[in-house]
């Protein structure tokens, strides 16, 4: 005879639509662990994963430490030597793949995987071998200034340019911080309300998804007129909004 336990997880228990309704839940909540750029990027990592063992004709769900790490070992050494479009990736390239993979395993099947001694030392060959990171150089003002004076501002597509590449240097945005359709750029007064640009004294930017707005509730970045009458966000977010209103954007 069935005991009350297992009655109440059965389809038509009214228990059975709770669990469902919380196990749901349990997975948007795990999705937000993230930014969403970042789960985006571990996402592709674990599609190729997946591609990969079902090209070697195993399961892309791993069970087994030992066998696991050989498992790995060959998908990490696969990265290394060919890539995924052609040419062999580097060593961050890979220790972020493997990390989607464990990520994948954490939060979808609740398992922690363990890797051998023998994966750990295969990652820091990789790791000796792989380019050294090349550090790009700060942006700095008299590159601005010059970049400024090379620009045609008489034309719509280079104001927009000129205005991006100022918001971007001042709110440190990446890519997906800045190319955005502007309904989440204004200009606001002291008090941080929305104002006409004559009256306003400050630009402020909304950011979603970014590395800016770690728990996916939406983030405001707020930066004051500088005075400068070249290297000036409010002057940067006039040069998009004219700009796009010309391109009828």
């Amino acid at each position: 005879m069935a005991d009350a336990g297992s009655r109440a997880w059965s389809p038509d228990h009214k228990l059975y639509a709770l669990q469902r309704s919380l196990t749901a839940l349990g997975l948007v909540l795990r999705e937000h662990a993230i930014a969403s750029t970042t789960s985006t990027k571990y996402r592709a990592h674990w599609n190729q994963w997946v591609k990969f063992s079902t090209f070697m004709k195993w399961s892309p769900w791993l069970t087994k430490a030992v066998d696991d790490s050989d498992k790995i070992s060959m998908f990490v050494i696969f990265c290394w030597r060919y890539g995924w479009n052609g040419y062999g990736n580097q060593y961050d390239t890979i220790r972020l793949k493997v990390y989607a993979i464990r990520l994948y395993h954490r939060s979808h099947a609740g398992i922690e995987l363990q890797v051998s001694p023998s994966f750990n030392v295969l990652l820091r060959g990789i790791h000796r071998v792989s380019d050294p990171v090349q550090k790009k150089q700060p942006i700095r003002p008299a590159y601005l200034r010059l970049l400024y004076r090379r620009l045609d501002l008489a034309q719509p597509r280079s104001r927009l340019l000129w205005g991006s590449i100022l918001l971007a240097y001042f709110f440190l945005l990446r890519r997906s911080g800045y190319l955005r359709d502007g309904h989440q750029m204004l200009f606001s007064d002291k008090e941080g309300n929305r104002s006409p640009s004559r009256t306003a004294v400050a630009v402020a930017i909304g950011l979603t998804g970014s590395k800016n707005d770690q728990y996916g509730r939406g983030a405001w970045r707020t930066m004051h007129a500088s005075g400068d009458s070249i290297l000036c966000p409010k002057e940067a977010l006039q040069n998009i909004l004219s700009a796009r209103k010309e391109l009828n954007r």
